[in-house]
């Protein structure tokens, strides 16, 4: 599980005297063996094998450009049936990429002493990747009875004879040049961030721009982009808050995004046109959700700005990067709370101006309740935050900020005060 095989130089010798390289082997009667999640790469004649074994699971592997055309049936995925005392039987085969890089390269291979029917016995396949972007054709090969009659097929033909692969794909595109298909994978324990100078696209579609990162000894295999301009970039829908969640906002994307949250400084929401903290950012498929430091109440007007920033902008798994969007309406669903502006007397705050030393009286209902003050600067920053509860006076220092416009907030379940105040020295 989990390997990197490179330029495999484990050998047996072959019928004609040729040496026979592979990566991963499961010789004669094995059983019970998981091969999961490995990339495996420029072997000599395949690059998974599987020789008269049996109960085998061969799940998310990555096997590219093994098999160099010695043999008819080098390629990336090698089954051999030669032992009429240990049969192939009860392989499960899925979520594999098998990628060939030369046009004489298969990317699935049978062989069997008996006729047809023995392949079909060997196990079951789905929801692979036999691709070959220099001639994408007949990938798979069969050999059969005493002189391995062969027969190659392309991936509809090969669904149709074997009852297998029915969720299973071919490359999304080809080319002519074999220089327009490229290799990269990680051999180490950190994340490691490749650099792209072209649009490109792997076997699944998923299309990059600009970099990929790949996860600790994993590895992809990219083509150039035929139509690299095409759903690359997200783009923005819709933003709204729901009652349930009143101080979380969902922005909402076309495209899934990559688990990579901007900034909190690079989205700005204004509840009645005063700006909200935004105090975390989360990433969750299409939606992007704020978590505002005070909650959103009925009748509030909610709008919602993003910048994009150089670091760590809202992207797709491509790379495709969200364009900036300015003041758009979120859609207010909370249907509880009462709103009290700068003027109600709910609260007093004296004196105004201060030297950053000042007071708050409280009177009822805030006397019952347990309440949040929030304290930020006219740039949306937090420079304070507090709790209360039963408490008819409550003193505060701000004396280590610089003069200013401030907004205090008092909030509790059923109501939220808003006050402006002014700190000159």
């Amino acid at each position: 599980m989990n390997n990197i095989v490179l330029n495999g130089i484990g050998a047996t010798a072959g019928a004609k005297g040729k040496v026979q390289t592979f990566g991963i082997y499961i010789d004669d009667n094995s059983s019970g063996t998981k091969v999961s999640g490995n990339t495996i790469a420029y072997c000599r004649t395949a690059g998974i094998f599987v020789h008269n074994a049996h109960e085998i699971e061969i799940m998310n592997n990555t096997s590219y450009n093994n098999g160099n055309g010695d043999d008819a049936w080098c390629g990336q995925m090698l089954f051999s049936q030669t032992d009429k005392n240990s049969i192939i039987r009860n392989i499960v085969m899925r979520n594999n990429k098998f990628i060939s890089k030369d046009s004489i390269q298969n990317c699935l291979s049978y062989l069997t002493i008996y006729d047809d029917a023995d392949i079909i016995k060997f196990g079951t396949a789905d929801s692979n990747y036999y691709a070959r972007p220099i001639d994408d054709d007949k990938t798979i090969m069969t050999a059969v009875g005493q002189y391995w009659i062969i027969t190659k097929r392309n991936l509809t033909n090969w669904k149709s004879y074997s009852n297998q692969d029915a969720n299973s794909q071919k490359s999304p595109t080809s080319t002519i040049n074999a220089n327009n298909i490229i290799f990269e994978f990680n051999a180490s324990e950190t994340d490691k961030v490749i650099s792209l100078n072209k649009s490109m696209i792997d076997v699944k579609g998923t299309k990059y721009q600009n970099s990929i990162t790949l996860s600790p000894y994993t590895s992809i295999v990219l083509m150039v982009d035929p139509n690299p301009d095409q759903n690359v970039i997200p783009v923005y829908l819709s933003s709204a808050i729901e009652n349930s969640t009143p101080n979380t906002l969902e922005m909402t994307y076309n495209l899934s995004l990559a688990n990579i949250a901007p900034a909190s400084s690079a989205f700005c929401v204004k509840v009645n046109s005063v700006a909200r903290t935004v105090s975390k950012v989360t990433i969750s498929g299409t939606a992007v959700l704020l978590t505002l430091a005070s909650p959103v109440f009925k009748d509030d007007v909610v709008t919602i700005s993003y910048t994009k920033f150089s670091n760590n902008p809202l992207q797709t798994a491509a790379g495709g990067t969200a364009e900036n969007i300015s003041n758009q309406p979120v859609t207010n669903n909370c249907i509880t709370g009462i709103r009290y502006d700068a003027n109600s007397e709910i609260i007093k705050l004296y004196p105004i101006p201060s030297d950053g030393h000042f007071s708050i009286d409280f009177i009822i209902p805030l006397q019952s309740e347990i309440s949040e003050i929030v304290i930020t600067d006219f740039a949306c920053n937090r420079v304070y935050y507090g709790l209360l509860k039963g408490e008819t006076n409550k003193q505060i220092d701000l004396s280590n900020l610089k003069a200013g416009i401030y907004v205090m907030m008092v909030i509790n379940k059923k109501i939220v005060v808003t006050k402006k105040f002014i700190i000159n020295r």
